[in-house]
């Protein structure tokens, strides 16, 4: 048995020892794409300069393509970018296995957008090659208090054109993107107690989701926008709610006095949600018919399962208390086989599924200090957003496919 077979067989019996349902094993690929791209040119400016920069660091940053020498890889990416006041390109990409050709495209926008354009041209080479979409055209928003407040921020997939999105002056917490991704949902204290806001992305403008006493948390967006689930204390204990995205419609969904219910998440079909709920250190993820109905218990093992995020591959990643630091599990919610995806000393909290079902977002959090990385369910090598930035990072969202 070779080194990382022994690593997964002992992992796997270290949550079978916490008492986790059938165990999913999440192998890394020994075969990626090899891919060249030494024929792909660029024109001395910074507009085509930075497609290629850009180009080059999606393809070998997705997990799908490793690096190969010129006349040795099994695709290759030729064509070229040019520039001056906008930014053009030519992407030829041709399977020397197949001997066909997977995408021959064109790309053009002002030379400012030059960065946007690489992201889609990554995306468009990975469904080309791999059949699976892409993440690197989709944005992400966080939490940071570089300003000395815990303010909302977006950025490129990467990290990168990082832009501060609310200027509250006061804590912002737990955004979501809304399925257009023209609205974020967070929670703020800027009028005092909990409350939530939506704020639209082109105006910036916030409106208030519902006046009520108590707290009111952990709001999502359904897939098709219509409804809104969240959380609310206004009858004294925080129980889990569905609304209407309009206004009005408020359903409650849980009646459990002895607990507490939160961050609330929906299936991607929108007919069940995925909630937490138990007393303190002992939470547990409940799914429910997002109709009502009598809810289910998926986990079984562990102590802290929080923060669950229902991806578009069906599949729930959430956060789990091991060994005295959080890490990120995914769960099947028909079967509750559960996987192990971070490993390392460092707490992991706050997992985010990103566009395309494979990778993770997530707060790591070292020395108590935080910052947000991606994760690969196929264990490739994380990726870090913030690590040139400064302050604390945390809660982030990743926009989902339009």
């Amino acid at each position: 048995m070779n080194k990382k077979s022994i690593y997964v067989v002992l992992a796997a019996a270290t949550l079978a020892g916490m008492g986790l349902a059938d165990v999913i094993t999440i192998r890394k690929s020994d075969t990626k794409f090899s891919l060249e791209m030494s024929a792909f040119t660029a024109a001395g400016d910074n507009a085509a300069q930075w497609f290629r920069h850009t180009l080059e660091k999606d393809l070998y940053s997705c997990g799908y393509f490793s690096r190969a020498p010129a006349g040795q890889a099994m695709i290759v990416l030729s064509g070229s970018a040019g520039g001056g006041g906008s930014v053009s390109a030519k992407c030829l990409v041709q399977d020397r296995t197949a001997q066909a050709v997977r995408l021959n495209k064109g790309y053009n926008a002002d030379a400012n957008q030059a960065i946007h354009l690489a992201h889609k041209a990554a995306d468009d080479i990975i469904k080309a090659v791999t059949g699976k979409d892409g993440l690197c055209g989709s944005q992400v928003v966080l939490v940071g208090n570089a300003s000395g407040h815990k303010e909302l921020y977006f950025s490129d997939w990467d990290g990168g054109n990082l832009r501060q999105l609310t200027r509250d002056g006061s804590i912002s917490l737990d955004p979501k993107w809304s399925p257009n991704c023209q609205e974020i949902l967070y929670t703020s204290y800027v009028r005092g107690s909990a409350s939530l806001f939506a704020i639209d992305m082109a105006s910036g403008q916030r409106r208030q989701i519902i006046r009520a006493g108590g707290i009111v948390t952990g709001g999502r967006f359904s897939p098709d926008g219509s409804r809104i689930a969240l959380i609310m204390s206004k009858d004294g204990n925080p129980e889990l709610y569905v609304m209407s995205a309009s206004g009005g419609g408020l359903t409650r969904l849980t009646r459990t006095p002895d607990r507490d219910e939160a961050s609330p998440t929906w299936s991607p079909d929108g007919r069940k949600i995925c909630y937490v709920s138990g007393p303190p250190n002992f939470t547990q993820l409940y799914v429910i018919d997002a109709n009502g109905g009598e809810p289910v218990r998926i986990t079984s093992g562990g102590r802290m399962n929080e923060s669950p995020d229902w991806g578009p591959g069906g599949m729930i990643a959430y956060q789990s208390n091991f060994g005295g630091h959080y890490q990120i599990f995914v769960i099947d919610p028909s079967s509750h086989a559960t996987s192990q995806i971070s490993r390392d000393g460092a707490s992991y909290e706050d997992p985010c599924w990103a566009p395309d079902a494979r990778h993770i977002i997530c707060t790591r959090v070292v020395n108590y200090q935080k910052g947000v990385c991606i994760l690969d369910t196929q264990s490739d090598e994380s990726i870090s957003l913030t690590a040139n930035q400064r302050g604390d990072w945390s809660q982030p969202a990743f926009a989902p496919r339009k």
